[in-house]
């Protein structure tokens, strides 16, 4: 019974912690205002760079930070997180603003 009630616990962990995400949106004004588009499975990790442009964005921002206590984001005006670089807080300055380029990678992270 005890192991049941272990198996069942991992179980439900899992499935919580599979459920934290982050959702970036791009924006084609330049204060994260007129959607443009947001990437699919943004990795939380803060380790991985997710080269994403998106021609005519302008702004990018964190739209949900899910089941996170706090999401962060770095946007990068290059390919590969090269280049400029702008920070974004969930909750806190959510507007990254590259008028004219927008951004073409980032790497968020999400913590617990």
């Amino acid at each position: 019974m005890q192991f049941t009630s272990f198996v069942t616990l991992i179980a439900a962990f899992a499935v919580s912690a599979s459920a934290a995400s982050i959702q970036v949106n791009y924006y084609t004004d330049g204060g994260c205002s007129s959607y443009a588009s947001n990437p699919p499975n943004v990795p939380t990790n803060g380790l991985g760079c997710y080269n994403w442009k998106w021609n005519g964005a302008n702004s990018a921002n964190i739209a949900n930070c899910n089941d996170f206590r706090r999401c962060s984001c770095l946007f990068f005006t290059q390919a590969d997180c090269q280049g400029a670089v702008q920070s974004v807080t969930y909750g806190g300055n959510n507007c990254a603003s590259n008028w004219g380029h927008g951004f073409e990678s980032f790497r968020c992270q999400g913590l617990s």
